[in-house]
């Protein structure tokens, strides 16, 4: 993933991963649609680095502790 990527799906589902949900496929496909960087990306690309995104951050949460 590059960083402009990373970023993207940042900004877009920040909500979702603070709040440890993943998004459906139809949140996925709008972003996908509106965001030119994430042409090369399928819908369930993007999903599953969401959840490698909320799976490290509770791992370091965790580790902290």
């Amino acid at each position: 993933w590059t960083e402009p990527e990373k970023e993207t799906v940042a900004k877009h589902f920040q909500k979702y991963i603070l709040l440890k949900k993943l998004p459906g496929k139809r949140e996925i496909q709008k972003c996908l649609d509106a965001e030119l960087v994430l042409r090369k990306r399928t819908w369930r690309n993007v999903k599953d680095y969401i959840r490698n995104t909320i799976t490290a951050t509770e791992r370091k949460t965790l580790s902290k502790v």
